[in-house]
């Protein structure tokens, strides 16, 4: 699994989902302000639950950003 990252247009803050380094089992999900990089939030969640997740903030107006836009951020 490979980190992903989340903007939405307009929003204060980005979604980042990344694997445990501890356990391959599991994924983080952490909310963070742009500006100032600060987490607002935070999900340990199962990595099989990830495509889910992705969704539900696809749903919501946050699209993945590529490659290229992620080091930009």
């Amino acid at each position: 699994m490979e980190t992903l990252i989340l903007r939405k247009k307009g929003s204060p803050h980005k979604v980042r989902i990344s694997p445990d380094p501890k356990d391959s089992h599991f994924a983080l999900v952490q909310l963070l302000k742009i500006s100032t990089g600060e987490q607002k939030g935070g999900h340990f969640i199962l990595a099989s639950d990830v495509p889910q997740w992705r969704s539900m903030y696809e749903r919501d107006g946050f699209r993945v950003l590529k490659e290229r836009e992620v080091s930009n951020v």
